[in-house]
């Protein structure tokens, strides 16, 4: 989220900041509270509770949101299989050589 009047909103990919086509203004509200307009919440998939950074870049500040690490589990392509015993014999395995 870009706080200074009629700037772009950022989103970050790899190094490389491009500028999305959506502009807003909001207002710093007590203690410094920054509450992002409902467009904007919408347009980068945010949800009540989620983490996100700040970060300041050329005197924007950039808001990210922070990917739940269950989320990503749950969507990524899977690339092993295990079952339930080998899960369980690996993990013996590691709990003898890291206890010893």
């Amino acid at each position: 989220m870009c706080c200074v009047p009629g700037k772009a909103l950022f989103a970050r990919r790899e190094e490389n900041y491009q500028v999305i086509a959506l502009r807003a203004r909001a207002k710093v509200a007590k203690k410094f509270a920054l509450y992002p307009p409902k467009r904007i919440v919408e347009k980068l998939h945010l949800k009540e509770g989620q983490t996100i950074t700040y970060e300041v870049v050329g005197g924007h500040l950039v808001m990210k949101p922070v990917e739940d690490p269950f989320e990503l589990a749950i969507k990524s392509r899977k690339w092993a299989k295990t079952s339930v015993p080998q899960f369980e014999a690996e993990s013996v395995r590691d709990q003898d050589e890291f206890s010893g």
